[in-house]
């Protein structure tokens, strides 16, 4: 049996996303291990596929949509934590490649089913006024 969620592209791409940001906070220096930073990261990681989860179980395309965009903010909380790291020179930008093209795609996917669904809530709207 699987869920509905784990039929979403974006919802896989999101569970990539989580491994990279694992991969390299694991890199982050032991006094950061434990930090608010990598704690942050990580956090930020896992509610981006948290909230695709909850959101499509939400039942209408409007609260799915809600969700969706607190996983893009999510997201971008990523991007800028890793950003964080770099200054910090807990790692370099090479080093945070594989997350930032993660988060990228897993982006540009929540984007897609945004637009998707915003279409769709268009379109019943214009059917229930036509």
């Amino acid at each position: 049996m699987g869920y509905p969620f784990e039929q979403l592209r974006v919802w896989h791409s999101a569970t990539e996303t989580i491994k990279a940001v694992y991969g390299l906070c694991d890199r982050m220096p032991k006094r950061e291990q434990y930090g608010g930073l990598t704690v942050q990261i990580r956090r930020a990681a896992v509610s981006v596929a948290l909230n695709i989860a909850e959101g499509k179980g939400g039942g209408s395309d409007s609260e799915f949509r809600r969700f969706l965009r607190i996983s893009l903010r999510s997201n971008n909380e990523v991007v800028a934590g890793v950003k964080i790291g770099i200054a910090l020179d807990y790692f370099g930008e090479d080093d945070a490649d594989e997350v930032f093209r993660e988060c990228d795609e897993t982006g540009k996917g929540i984007n897609a089913l945004i637009g998707t669904l915003t279409r769709s809530i268009q379109e019943q709207r214009n059917g229930a006024n036509g």
